[in-house]
């Protein structure tokens, strides 16, 4: 399906609403009210399927009660599939492209509507923040991933308007259970995992997730270990007090995935595989760690009105050098080297008052908060050139690396944001209503460095109001058609790297119409939506073709419209169901690449899986068997579309058995091992994953 014009979207009226009431009204706005929620969004869902959200309004509503499309892929369909990564995890959600660069292990950066989502992803709703992709988190830990498609910009501050990706880290529940079990797969993996949840009395619970994994990536030389260890603990102070802490430590050593020519794309014959090793181990070094130290603290006043603080430390540290391929000459692979070193650190707070109050016939669900957040960056990142070439067809390594440094870059910037914001969501009869209103004030400041541009004193203050409107009715059969509009801003963190100048910042708007619907027969959740984003200042990455550098410029506007379907459903005990389908017409507007399409976007995507579990009183009682198919489009490497990767379809599979506490489980990805580019740039191009096999056995208890 095609889309040649822009969507037209009819504006609708929304009846502006007192919170003040007379003072002959006050009984009546402060009687108890009774709301009805959703199941709680960061408790396991139970299957493939939640119609509860904790992203899009930030206070617990129903998915069928918003205006504005969300997709959540629950703990339980991330061990269906074997999802080892965000992106992974996202493939069969409608609005994302999930793993535009193929398998490189070292970040996770969707694609959202559209837009780049490397910097659009948060932690239980605190951003995670760095100056280049997010690296990625260890999905074992997660009990849900949510998607707010659009600006989030009321809620959540700074962002690109393709949306947002909520993590939810898995916390202590009040029950009793525990899991440890074991992996082997491809690349070498051996795991072992464990999940351990405790109560004490009946006011405590604590919970305890950890992977411990070796592993190596598509050539045997590349690793990708890791260590994940995440306490949590829920306290039930009184009635009225609720304190929960979330960590997590994280470390790894992800390496750049192989690289290949350019002349792949043109029908050339490329002697490099995607298991050719293009490093030299005693020069390729990799050291990740990250740290999250978060507090949650909820205070009920009453049964109306309660006051929740979310508060979140993060440090990052990556000391990184590897050899990457620059070009092919006959059958040698000419190399670069890069030394990088990052030091971050991150404080985010959210404090938010929440209350539920009645003017007339309308109920209110308000909502007034506080969002800080501060990162401090100390990044060094060097060039080098002068490295010894690799034969592609008979490589022999142990060269001696020594580069020549012809590109070095320092930033010291400390980065500031403090929003204020209020929302009101609003209930006549079945008629649903969102009214948004925020206020940014950011600063960055500091210096940067380079040996092109010199040093440069940053100093700058953004300030920028963003708002959101929506409207829906929810009928008996369980549709509930919508309209909304919200905008967004992002201050972009980072510079020009040629002349040190500080990134203007972006600002998108978007239109969003669609219908949902929940179904009372079986447990389903179904979305259509057609949406229209406009988003200028939009920063890409260009190389410089005086200097050799790979430089964040910005390049005008860039429009995406399209339309999204989605659904999940348990349509009876046995069969589990989820599709989705996206259509995303993205185009710059203006500027350089006017006319053309933005990187990594493919018009089409669509994704189908299908679960079966056989009948418990039959003789296959335990088994459950799964598959799925995945297609996306052609798209460009880069913005000037010099680069075009075909379309592919992809299958995945699952089998998994179930025996009184122990489950065995095998997940393929890529089942008929296709091989393919996943992204093509100036650097070459980097392989999508191959067929990759893990088997899980589990002990529960």
């Amino acid at each position: 399906m095609r889309l040649h014009r822009t969507l037209l979207v009819a504006g609708t009226s929304l009846l502006a609403l007192s919170l003040a009431a007379k003072a002959q009204d006050d009984a009546t706005a402060l009687e108890a009210i009774v709301v009805t929620g959703a199941p709680d969004p960061t408790a396991p869902a139970g299957g493939f399927v939640a119609t509860g959200q904790a992203s899009a309004t930030k206070t617990g509503t129903a998915r069928i009660d918003t205006q504005q499309t969300t997709s959540v892929v629950t703990s339980e369909q991330i061990t269906a599939q074997g999802a080892r990564t965000l992106g992974q995890a996202l493939n069969y959600s409608a609005g994302t492209f999930g793993e535009p660069y193929g398998q490189d292990s070292r970040g996770d950066a969707p694609r959202l509507r559209g837009f780049d989502g490397g910097n659009s992803q948060f932690l239980n709703g605190l951003k995670l923040l760095r100056s280049n992709t997010t690296p990625s988190f260890e999905t074992y830990g997660l009990e849900r991933i949510e998607v707010l498609h659009g600006p989030a910009g009321v809620l959540y501050g700074a962002g690109n308007p393709g949306g947002m990706i909520n993590m939810i880290q898995k916390r202590a529940q009040f029950d009793t259970f525990n899991e440890v079990g074991l992996s082997f797969g491809t690349d070498d993996r051996a795991e072992t995992f464990f999940d351990l949840n405790r109560t004490v009395g009946t006011d405590v619970a604590y919970r305890f997730t950890g992977v411990l994994r070796s592993q190596t990536g598509a050539a045997e030389e590349i690793e990708d270990d890791r260590i994940y260890l995440a306490p949590s603990v829920t306290w039930q102070i009184n009635g009225e007090d609720t304190l929960t802490f979330l960590g997590s430590y994280q470390w790894d050593n992800p390496e750049q995935p192989t690289s290949v020519s350019t002349d792949a794309l043109i029908g050339g014959s490329d002697a490099i595989g995607r298991d050719t090793y293009i490093g030299e181990e005693d020069y390729n070094h990799s050291d990740r760690k990250q740290v999250n130290l978060g507090v949650e603290w909820q205070h009920r006043f009453n049964d109306n009105w309660s006051l929740t603080q979310g508060l979140r430390y993060q440090s990052f540290d990556w000391d990184y050098q590897w050899l990457y391929f620059s070009s092919l000459t006959g059958d040698t692979i000419n190399r670069g080297a890069i030394e990088q070193d990052e030091d971050t650190e991150t404080v985010n707070l959210d404090t938010r008052l929440t209350g539920h109050a009645r003017t007339g016939a309308v109920d209110h669900t308000l909502l007034f908060g506080l969002d800080i957040r501060r990162y401090d960056e100390l990044t060094q990142t060097a060039f080098g050139r002068g490295v010894p070439g690799l034969s592609a067809s008979d490589p022999q390594y142990g060269a001696t690396v020594d580069p020549e440094i012809w590109y070095e870059a320092e930033n010291d910037l400390t980065y500031r944001q403090t929003g204020i914001y209020a929302q009101d969501e609003l209930r006549v009869d079945r008629w649903r209503a969102t009214l948004g209103l925020r206020h940014d004030w950011s600063s960055r400041e500091g210096t940067t460095y380079s040996n092109f541009a010199g040093t440069t004193d940053v100093d700058e203050d953004t300030s920028e109001t963003t708002g959101r409107a929506g409207l829906s009715y929810v009928f008996d059969n369980g549709f509930a058609p919508f309209v909304s509009y919200a905008t967004t801003f992002d201050p972009v963190v980072g510079t020009d790297e040629l002349t040190g100048d500080p990134l203007d910042p972006t600002s998108g708007r978007q239109w969003e119409v669609g219908v949902k619907y929940q179904p009372a027969g079986f447990d389903g959740f179904f979305t259509a939506t057609l949406f229209d984003i406009e988003q200028k200042n939009v920063t890409v990455s260009v190389l410089d073709s005086a200097s050799g550098v790979v430089t964040s410029r910005q390049r005008g506007q860039v429009d995406s419209k399209g339309l999204e379907l989605e659904g999940v459903a348990q349509l009876s005990p046995a069969w589990t169901l989820r599709a989705a389908y996206s259509y995303t017409d993205a185009e710059t507007v203006s500027d350089d690449y006017a006319g053309l399409v933005p990187e990594n976007t493919p018009e089409d995507v669509a994704s189908l899986w299908v679960g079966y579990d056989f009948d418990p009183a039959g003789p296959l009682a335990g088994l459950n068997l799964g598959g799925g198919i995945r297609y996306f489009g052609a798209r460009f490497g880069d913005a000037a579309n010099t680069y075009r990767m075909d379309g592919e379809t992809l299958l995945d599979a699952s089998v998994s058995y179930v025996h009184e506490a122990v489950t065995a489980r095998v997940t393929v990805q890529n089942l008929t091992d296709e091989e393919y580019l996943a992204q093509c740039g100036s650097f070459g191009c980097t392989y999508g994953a191959g067929r990759t096999v893990i088997a899980d056995v589990s002990y529960r208890w």
